[in-house]
């Protein structure tokens, strides 16, 4: 393969060239390349050299030496607004060939996994071992780290366990710590009944507590996504009516009864099951007043929904809603429009015309239209003068 070919060769596959790299490179750099695979980024350099530590002192002890080597080539390195060392990938295509190579590699994930892994290493090895191809049905982006991981999850639950009473209750990383053994339980992939029955007994007691005025933003990614809503299920089992009959007695907003209609639909459940729907109706007028002008019409389109669900034709509620709507819309009409006596200024620009100077839009349209005409009689002046091309001929 001659030069051409091999440049070629490389800018339509570039992961060949980075294998090259990844196949010179020395032990300690490789091992922070895929140590940083397992973080979501850009990630601290601090938490970083932490994980690094976790699984290969020596490599810690040459960390400085080992960046140095993988910067510009696979990471890139920079200061945050506070201050903060923050490293990432150098593009999202290196970050790919980096999972891929953990992939290929994912005898390390375990050693990560087995070494009190951070919660975000411990939800960025659940994402790439839950990933899917797209439009491949149900083949894992990468399957190696699917086998290691998540088919022999005790490792990752047992360190989800041991971080949950960490994190405070609502937080980021409590919902993160959620969403992350719903996953794994969701796979169905608990290799010991004892193990599988443990957890989800201890999912089942949170579950049950849970509540719209405390828990939101963890409910929502639970009832909202069909997967996650069918997990919940599996995990509470004889323990769902409870934690539905919760649900329903602590929803007070319409996101909170769209989240209900989710849940319902994703268990193929009836609207005539929907022990919800008598309070939903029930808050006809509350709805009304509630709405912001800035989101009438997203209301409008969840209670629309909402409605349709549960067919509450009620079209003293539907005339009621368009009133509200049009309302904002004149609303937003009326603070788009001048006040009361810009019309004034306007009436008196439009007769002191273009002497009314510059910053007038009308007399900067007719100034720019004045010197147009005046270069144009430049122009028809300047080609009058030379000669008649028949007159040369």
């Amino acid at each position: 393969m001659d030069l051409r070919e091999e440049l070629l060769a490389v800018l339509s596959k570039p992961s060949r060239l980075w294998d090259s790299l990844v196949e010179n490179l020395s032990s300690e750099p490789r091992v922070c390349l895929f140590v940083l695979a397992t973080f979501p980024t850009p990630v601290d350099i601090i938490d970083w050299q932490q994980g690094v530590t976790k699984v290969s002192p020596e490599a810690s002890v040459r960390f400085e030496a080992a960046i140095r080597a993988l910067d510009d080539n696979f990471a890139r390195i920079d200061r945050d607004q506070s201050g903060k060392t923050m490293v990432a990938f150098r593009n999202p295509s290196v970050e790919e060939f980096a999972a891929a190579q953990l992939d290929r590699n994912a005898g390390f994930a375990t050693t990560v996994a087995a070494n009190e892994p951070s919660l975000a290493q411990v939800v960025r090895l659940v994402q790439l071992g839950t990933a899917r191809r797209v439009g491949r049905g149900r083949n894992f982006a990468y399957p190696n780290l699917h086998g290691a991981v998540i088919e022999n999850p005790s490792a990752l639950t047992d360190r989800l366990l041991a971080l949950l009473p960490q994190v405070d209750r609502p937080s980021d990383s409590w919902t993160s710590v959620m969403l992350a053994l719903m996953n794994l339980v969701g796979e169905g992939r608990l290799s010991h009944m004892a193990e599988s029955a443990a957890v989800k007994d201890r999912l089942a007691s949170i579950l049950q507590s849970m509540s719209f005025n405390k828990d939101t933003g963890l409910l929502f990614k639970l009832l909202d996504d069909d997967r996650h809503a069918n997990t919940v299920a599996i995990v509470l089992g004889d323990g769902f009516d409870e934690f539905y009959a919760n649900l329903v007695e602590s929803a007070e907003a319409l996101t909170h009864f769209d989240s209900l209609m989710n849940l319902d639909q994703a268990l193929d459940r009836s609207p005539e099951d929907a022990s919800w729907a008598e309070k939903f109706e029930g808050f006809n007028d509350r709805w009304l007043e509630e709405t912001d002008d800035e989101f009438v019409q997203s209301d409008w389109e969840l209670y629309e929904r909402i409605a349709e669900y549960l067919d509450l034709a009620n079209q003293d509620v539907f005339d009621a809603w368009a009133d509200v709507i049009g309302a904002a819309e004149e609303s937003a009409r009326n603070s788009a429009e001048p006040d009361d006596e810009s019309w004034r200024e306007d009436e008196r620009s439009r007769r002191a015309g273009p002497s009314s100077g510059p910053g007038n839009t009308r007399f900067d349209t007719l100034n720019f239209l004045a010197r147009a005409s005046t270069e144009r009689g430049k122009i028809d002046a300047l080609f009058g003068s030379l000669p008649d091309s028949k007159s040369r001929d």
